[in-house]
């Protein structure tokens, strides 16, 4: 079954993308497979192709709950990215943790 507007949900992007950072966990603390395997790689693309779709800002702004799993899910994918996936992650790390900071002060 295929739902276009499913695909374009930010939530099935979050989604996604979490489970991605949860099978890069897996494989790296569970599995002791080295996080530097095309297998991790590849799922930290997808972590941040997943995550670019969305619009990250309103996304927490709607559901503040989500803001740790989020920034754990940035954080695991940071850990295997390479190149310029690298530096995507690291500025979106800074962003929703500043924007999760605000949340928490209001």
């Amino acid at each position: 079954m295929h739902s276009s507007s499913l695909a374009c949900s930010p939530h099935v992007a979050f989604l996604t993308a979490f489970l991605n950072a949860c099978l890069i966990y897996i494989y790296g603390e569970l599995r002791q497979v080295s996080p530097y395997t095309r297998l991790c790689v590849v799922l930290a693309s997808r972590i941040s192709s997943g995550l670019e779709m969305m619009d990250l800002d309103s996304f927490l702004l709607q559901r503040n709950s989500v803001g740790d799993l989020l920034v754990w899910t940035l954080v695991v994918g940071r850990s295997v990215a390479e190149g310029r996936d690298g530096i995507w992650f690291r500025r979106r790390i800074f962003e929703v943790e500043d924007a999760v900071g605000k949340e928490g002060k209001t």
